[in-house]
């Protein structure tokens, strides 16, 4: 059964208008969206004069088309936003980053913990070596437990009363491949759902390749192909994202914002908590294929909008062919993707 939506605040046939007020407000008119397209397909162009590797010209191929249609769309002074494009985001920097340093914070604390185990064993021991009745259980224990438990949970692993580091730093870059592939196949069900992908990742911006452009141009860019997106999928795999902004820009300008992570992930509050976002969550990421492209193929018949549910509040909602009754876009992801629903609660525990 779907959920009641009880108002709409924003409808399909207002929604443009809503939109090129609060660009125009931002800055963001016309004559600037064409100069930031053109400086960014100068760049594509020259990466690809310099790219002799098949596959990353077909990447940049791609990214050159989705500036041309926007490009297109624009001057035709139609609204930048495409129903069939869809901005597709996994941010590897930040994921190896925040790996690291939550694996290497756990690894440091366990180490600690079990100095001070050890130590209060030993003297236990000594004590009742000697006679005494040593009943109390050190808290310390309970503490390590749990730094155990959540260290398996992202997958750090316990030898003899330590850390295998030897091998700390390859099962993160194993675990980056992994979910690099997850990601990588998300998109590929995007297009099969029949959506044209800006894959920021395979961009020229993207820092593990080359550094181009200022911070301002590449911050122009990607927001600008958030906003000709009417799609949204972004690959969350650590409690802080890296795409923060760009998560808050289809927020803002509601966009349809999908969000995936792995299941056994913590997805940090924020994300968690927006209204606006729906949050999945997966535990193998072939066995969600056929029902994630029927989802994002049904999702398309819908133009977005707010409105308030009963079941959740302030939501994202969405108008079959931009005119049937409102439908909350949480409640029909719970109907078609049944398990795969974000449970905030169970890394609370």
């Amino acid at each position: 059964m779907r959920c009641n939506i009880t108002s709409v605040h924003l409808r399909p046939e207002e929604r443009e208008a809503h939109f090129r007020e609060s660009l125009q407000k931002k800055g963001i008119v016309d004559s600037e969206i064409l100069r930031s397209l053109g400086l960014y397909e100068s760049v594509v162009l020259q990466c690809k004069g310099e790219e002799t590797d098949d596959k990353k010209l077909a990447q940049l191929e791609e990214i050159l088309e989705f500036i041309s249609r926007t490009k297109s769309r624009v001057a035709a002074g139609t609204y930048i936003e495409d129903p069939e494009n869809c901005y597709c985001a996994l941010p590897l920097t930040a994921v190896k980053d925040k790996l690291k340093a939550v694996k290497g914070a756990l690894a440091g604390l366990y180490s600690k913990l079990i100095d001070h185990t050890a130590g209060v064993e030993s003297f236990q021991q000594a004590l009742i070596g000697q006679g005494y009745d040593v009943e109390s259980e050190d808290p310390v224990k309970a503490e390590l437990e749990k730094v155990k438990a959540l260290g398996r949970l992202i997958g750090l692993t316990f030898g003899n009363g330590n850390i295998d580091t030897l091998s700390f730093v390859a099962n993160i870059e194993k675990e980056i491949e992994e979910l690099w592939e997850d990601h990588q196949k998300i998109k590929g069900y995007l297009q099969d759902a029949g959506k044209r992908i800006y894959n920021p990742a395979e961009a020229p911006f993207n820092p593990t390749k080359k550094l181009v452009g200022t911070p301002q141009d590449i911050y122009d860019i990607d927001r600008l192909m958030v906003l000709a997106s009417m799609f949204f999928e972004f690959s969350n795999y650590a409690a802080t994202t890296g795409a923060g902004m760009e998560e808050q820009t289809a927020v803002d300008f509601n966009k349809f914002p999908f969000v995936l992570t792995k299941k056994g992930r913590y997805v940090t509050r924020m994300s968690t908590g927006a209204r606006g976002i729906v949050l999945l969550e997966y535990d193998d990421v072939d066995s969600i294929k056929e029902p994630f492209v029927e989802f994002v193929r049904a999702v398309s018949r819908f133009r977005p909008g707010t409105g308030t549910c009963s079941e959740h509040g302030n939501s994202l909602i969405g108008f079959e062919n931009g005119r049937g009754s409102p439908v909350c876009m949480h409640g029909l992801a719970k109907e078609l993707l049944p398990g795969m629903e974000y449970d905030f609660a169970a890394y609370t525990k």
